[in-house]
């Protein structure tokens, strides 16, 4: 019996397929096959998530920034000079919630008492170096000294002297006569709280810087110059004594350590300053050279000077005046400990010209004061960076001093 055609076909059709009669037919439910990258691996695929946005801490906000209060400052008093006289205002934040500050009072008779103001260590006394309201500074200045506790004011020194340098016992005033010899060369004096007891000549200058006491008092470090171009030559004496001995030329800024037989100075070139040690034991009493006995102690990078060095009372921290600015750093570096530039740090704004400052008795402050592009200012900035206050402002332009002592 012949088969039908139509079942033939069929028949030849089946034969040329699998078993599987789906395949080859495309439907909805089908997905598509893998990559060779993805069987490559045994991790499920997982849905991409974009990453975290980091977190960017706030800058440090730089130790000048203005803060309403230190709440820690210690128990003191802080003098300050302006324009119209010397005041005083006593810090307590026991008692002066919440900025620590009692208000100012005025310590001058008049506003021409004033003028190079520094406070004794037992803060009962204030030497200034008053100018007569048409004299020069040098010529026409003379020493006097204000009692904190009744405003008395009384002279102890003659025309023509300046810088006045307290001892440590404040018995003493050392200062500068411009007026010996009908002007001359300048000599070194010594006066009691009431009158001069003793001078001698600084040796062959026409110029000296600051006095600086020894802590025993029995020393005086000073600076002394030829010209106002000239470098300072360093020099130290017995104040018993007229035998002043040279420490090391083109060096200026002394500070003596607590044996009063070390003392510590600078010298700066253009681009660097050097901080060199001296002992000076022997020297200051024979009056010869101390020029084999200096330690270079440290390098600075600071290439606009370096100047008005002071050690805070805990023999911690040195500060410093560099391009118009308050610096300090760890004076544990100058024993080799680590590098100072290490530990440098600028704690007044730039935009300010730093002219005086005094170490908190605490050490944790220092207060300064500074000029402004059309003023001045008293401020008080804490060492740890976090902030500083503003003590007093002023639309006129001068220089401010400030000293700051433990309350009497």
């Amino acid at each position: 019996m012949a088969k039908h055609p139509t079942a033939l076909l069929l028949v030849i059709l089946l034969s040329n397929t699998s078993c599987n009669p789906l395949q080859g037919v495309s439907t909805p439910s089908a997905k598509p096959p893998l990559s060779a990258a993805a069987t490559a691996t045994s991790e499920p695929l997982r849905r991409h998530t974009p990453p975290p946005t980091p977190i960017v801490p706030s800058p440090t906000p730089p130790p000048w920034e203005t803060v309403s209060n230190l709440p820690s400052l210690p128990r003191s008093r802080i003098f300050y000079e302006l324009t119209d006289g010397v005041y005083s205002a006593d810090v307590d934040c026991a008692l002066f919630a919440p900025a620590c500050l009692a208000e100012a009072i005025s310590l001058s008779p008049s506003p021409e008492d004033r003028g190079q103001m520094t406070v004794s260590l037992q803060g009962d006394l204030v030497a200034i170096s008053r100018v007569d309201v048409y004299g020069s500074q040098e010529l026409h200045s003379s020493i006097r000294l204000i009692s904190v506790v009744d405003g008395r004011t009384w002279r102890i020194a003659p025309k023509g002297t300046i810088s006045p340098a307290w001892s440590p016992d404040g018995t003493r005033v050392a200062y500068v006569d411009y007026l010996h010899l009908g002007g001359g060369r300048p000599r070194i004096c010594l006066s009691n709280t009431v009158e001069p007891y003793h001078c001698f000549p600084a040796p062959g200058s026409i110029g000296l810087g600051p006095l600086v006491w020894s802590p025993d008092g029995q020393f005086l470090a000073y600076c002394t110059y030829e010209s106002v171009e000239d470098e300072c030559d360093l020099y130290t004496m017995d104040v018993d004594g007229d035998k002043p001995a040279l420490v090391a030329a083109g060096s200026s800024d002394p500070v003596w350590f607590a044996d009063s037989e070390t003392l510590l100075f600078s010298r700066c070139s253009r681009y660097e300053c050097s901080l060199f040690v001296a002992e000076t034991v022997g020297c200051t009493t024979s009056g010869e050279d101390c020029h084999g006995d200096l330690t270079e102690a440290a390098r600075l990078g600071l290439s606009g000077g370096m100047s008005a060095l002071s050690l805070s009372p805990d023999h911690e921290y040195i500060s410093f005046k560099s391009s118009g600015r308050l610096g300090v750093f760890s004076a544990v570096c100058l024993q080799g400990a680590e590098e100072c530039g290490d530990t440098l740090a600028f704690l007044s704004d730039p935009d300010l010209e730093v002219i005086s400052s005094s170490w908190s008795p605490d050490s944790r402050f220092i207060s300064y004061g500074a000029l402004l592009s059309e003023g001045a200012g008293i401020y008080v900035v804490a060492v740890d960076r976090s902030g500083t206050i503003t003590i007093r402002q002023s639309d006129i332009r001068f220089s401010p001093g400030v000293d700051w002592r433990l309350s009497p």
